[in-house]
């Protein structure tokens, strides 16, 4: 029988996934979205982490409840 994936494993692996994002998102943020919208070529990476927040929480949790519905959906759970 296959090993079943654990909330927990599911919490850490939607972390790690926007821990990634967050970094990848700050970068992102000065480089390229700043001079796209015309923000100055100097914002502050306060700016850049906070926006990299909001969007990195709406990943991490979005990464969770996906990965649960699959897990339901492997268990025979149907959504519809």
């Amino acid at each position: 029988m296959g090993r079943i994936d654990s909330r927990k494993k599911s919490m850490w692996e939607a972390l790690l996934n926007a821990i990634i994002g967050f970094l990848l998102g700050i970068l992102l943020n000065v480089a390229i979205l700043a001079p796209m919208m015309g923000i100055s070529y100097d914002m502050s990476l306060e700016v850049a982490a906070i926006i990299s927040i909001m969007y990195g929480g709406i990943s991490m949790l979005r990464s969770y409840i996906i990965r649960r519905v699959f897990l339901r959906i492997k268990k025979g759970w149907r959504l519809f």
